[in-house]
């Protein structure tokens, strides 16, 4: 087995991975990490440059000038899921050192950085592991309201009191799409339509296969036919409000 003292899953924080530069950066969580011997087998005193590796060793091929690093960890375990006009991101809250289970103590904030072209941009920052993010990056500024249908790419860094950043999380991808409260059903949306008062759907069932429990199903003033609108089987574990046309009195 591979498990061990000195097994971690973690971004290295490499210096430049996508122009192939694997050398630890500088908030790279292996610095210090390294071992000089594992299971009968004795490690190179040099690195992949011929750089005399110390007492303290580095893991991986490169040997930084550091003994450790004074950034947080690396970012782990975040998820991402869709809202309405948004995204909502979770993580795994830092902990104090590599194997530990001990909240660090020193976070003073989390970022969030969002891929625009080809480079990422600051989009949120928060003081809790968790960001709902309903702002995108259009260039020049922030706009409100991510857009359905259309994948976001975002990862997350921790600062820690002395505003040093760790290395960036593992990204994740995320569409955003309609969730409600409140699904509308109109004689002339259509089936294929996210169910937003601008795109209604067209049957009440699909209006309500899609609501979740305590939303609210608007029904536009029109004339509805067909199966998908009457004898409809209601699922008594998920309670949903049906009202009319509240613009039709």
């Amino acid at each position: 087995s591979w498990a061990d003292d000195n097994t971690y899953e973690v971004p290295p924080v490499f210096k430049d991975p996508d122009n192939d530069d694997f050398s630890l950066d500088d908030a790279s969580p292996l610095i210090g990490k390294g071992i000089g011997s594992w299971e009968g087998m004795t490690a190179p005193t040099k690195d992949i440059n011929k750089t005399t590796r110390g007492t303290i060793r580095d893991m991986g091929a490169y040997e930084n000038a550091l003994d450790a690093s004074t950034a947080p960890l690396p970012v782990t375990g975040v998820t991402g899921a869709p809202v309405t006009n948004g995204v909502k991101l979770t993580w795994t809250a830092n902990v104090d050192a590599l194997g530990s289970t001990t909240a660090a103590t020193d976070i003073k904030r989390y970022e969030v950085h969002q891929l625009y072209n080809s480079s990422y941009v600051a989009v949120d920052s928060v003081t809790t592991n968790t960001s709902t993010i309903k702002k995108y990056w259009d260039g020049t500024k922030l706009v409100s309201n991510l857009v359905h249908g259309t994948a976001y790419t975002f990862k997350v860094r921790a600062v820690n009191t002395s505003d040093v950043a760790s290395g960036f999380s593992d990204t994740v991808k995320v569409t955003p799409e309609f969730k409600g409260p409140k699904w509308y059903v109109s004689a002339s949306g259509l089936s294929t339509n996210e169910g937003s008062s601008t795109a209604p759907l067209l049957h009440l069932e699909g209006a309500i296969d899609k609501a979740a429990s305590g939303d609210t199903v608007v029904v536009l003033k029109g004339t509805y036919r067909g199966s998908r609108n009457r004898g409809i089987d209601f699922n008594a574990s998920k309670p949903v409000v049906i009202m009319g046309d509240p613009s039709y009195v």
